[in-house]
């Protein structure tokens, strides 16, 4: 199929690459002499409207072409314009008949997953705070690091689409009396000991499972080490957990968490809880508060009074210079030995960090560990995004490590210091260039199974992406940046 076609003497060139990762937008390009625009219809109809391609193209910025041919049609606009998100025909002309090659047409939305997403997002908000009594925090804490008990899976098939404080635990001990609770898909169970009321007197220390043999546990470490096929947390059974717990613990237990906020009242609950309530306890969560002027920073401190008090979490406020700032302010307080990161519209799995901190320990010669993280919108739930091997020639031509996914050495920040407060954009690609660049030789290991939740709602979360434009600028900068190190 060619993707050019000439019209009275002008050459049309396009390509419809297909949907956005959250299924909210069709994506492509178009070029012509004089200005890059599309016809996008209805089919049997005579609806129609023209779209300027005016978004910027990292691909055709790189080929040295006019870079700012790009489209991004969002289903809002169509459905605006169209009253409609079905049969859609993307083409060079308006009467139709030079189709714009790639994508099959017409082409339709996927259907609306979430008729409600504002609704069920703040439905896993719960009531209630982290002041608890000590010893029925240290039971829940005993009974997250039990290698028997998958804290999500309990949440997402059988209490709430996703965990929130110590609402799992609490319903894992009690929920209908019965004395062998299932709390994992492998059908292990919670040990008999654990019948009532997490308040009884003598209640015993859960067992240790006696984690995989070395050819067993071989063989699940290939498999999360493979490029093909991404696992989630869910697939592996408690006796390699066992092993991934065991070995971990020392490094989470050193590890501090960055979580940069700015006006994130309606999500920042849900992150600090799945950082807070890890499997293994990290060292501290630090919010990093960018001058939020909404009720945020009263939510934390309503909702985690016994964990500011201990210094589990801490709170560090200044006024709105930028996400850079903020995580600078963060990652120059804190105390690990080991830095995670967490956008505070995005969850990580409560096994998150077990995973990184083992295999960034990993014959003890790895700098960072990346896992790689599912997609949750309106429009798609669930979607795990492929990871990719790293390669730096690669990684300098656009970012595929998510900085949700990443753990590292604290040495690292310490020679080359933080975030380049001077971008608005591409921040997180600018920090792994920088830790990754060849004269350092850093060793980098990806983890490939999905560990985090990545949130995407134009009307809801307000994502940085869609709010300000990546353009020429950003990419020049950052090659500057390259070309000094080099």
């Amino acid at each position: 199929m060619i993707d050019s076609f000439n019209k009275k003497n002008i050459y049309y060139s396009g390509f419809v690459d297909g949907f956005s990762i959250d299924n909210e937008k069709i994506c492509g390009w178009v070029q012509n002499k004089y200005k890059n625009n599309i016809w996008i219809s209805l089919e049997n109809s005579s609806c129609n409207f023209n779209f300027n391609c005016n978004k910027f193209r990292v691909d055709k910025f790189h080929n040295g072409d006019d870079p700012y041919c790009g489209f991004e049609i969002h289903s809002d606009l169509i459905l605006e314009k169209l009253k409609s998100t079905k049969n859609i025909i993307l083409s060079f002309d308006r009467d139709k008949k030079h189709l714009l090659p790639g994508l099959k047409q017409p082409i339709s939305f996927p259907k609306i997953i979430y008729e409600n997403f504002l609704k069920e997002i703040e439905s896993q908000i719960l009531n209630g705070n982290d002041s608890i009594p000590m010893k029925a925090s240290n039971i829940f804490a005993n009974l997250r690091s039990y290698a028997g008990y998958y804290r999500d899976w309990v949440a997402f098939n059988n209490l709430d689409s996703h965990p929130n404080l110590h609402y799992p635990e609490l319903k894992a001990l009690t929920i209908c009396k019965v004395k062998n609770i299932k709390i994992n898909p492998f059908s292990y169970q919670i040990p008999e000991s654990i019948k009532k009321y997490i308040f009884i007197k003598d209640i015993q220390e859960f067992p240790k499972i006696e984690h995989s043999d070395q050819k067993e546990s071989k063989k699940y470490i290939t498999k999360i080490l493979s490029i093909n096929n991404t696992s989630i947390p869910e697939e592996f059974p408690p006796p390699f957990r066992q092993l991934i717990i065991n070995k971990s613990s020392k490094i989470v237990q050193e590890t501090s968490v960055i979580i940069p906020t700015w006006n994130r009242s309606k999500t920042i609950i849900r992150a600090i809880d799945s950082a807070l309530f890890q499997t293994i306890t990290p060292l501290e969560v630090i919010v990093c508060d960018d001058g939020s002027t909404d009720d945020t920073l009263f939510k934390i401190k309503n909702r985690y009074p016994n964990s500011l008090k201990r210094k589990k979490l801490k709170i560090i406020k200044d006024s709105h210079n930028g996400v850079s700032k903020a995580r600078n302010n963060g990652l120059s307080s804190a105390k690990g030995n080991y830095f995670a990161y967490l956008d505070s519209d995005n969850q990580w799995h409560c096994d998150h960090l077990i995973y990184l901190a083992f295999f960034l320990t990993y014959k003890k010669i790895y700098d960072i560990s990346y896992s790689t993280y599912k997609i949750f919108g309106e429009r798609v739930k669930d979607k795990i995004i492929p990871i990719k091997l790293f390669n730096y020639s690669e990684l300098e031509k656009y970012n595929y490590i998510d900085l949700n996914c990443v753990l590292h050495h604290r040495t690292l920040f310490d020679k080359l210091g933080g975030f380049d407060t001077s971008l608005k954009r591409l921040v997180d690609w600018e920090i792994i260039l920088k830790f990754t660049q060849n004269t350092l030789r850093t060793k980098v290991i990806p983890v490939n199974i999905a560990t985090v939740n990545y949130w995407i709602s134009k009307k809801f979360l307000s994502n940085i992406s869609y709010n300000e434009e990546v353009n020429a600028l950003n990419y020049v900068h950052i090659n500057k940046i390259l070309k000094k190190r080099k």
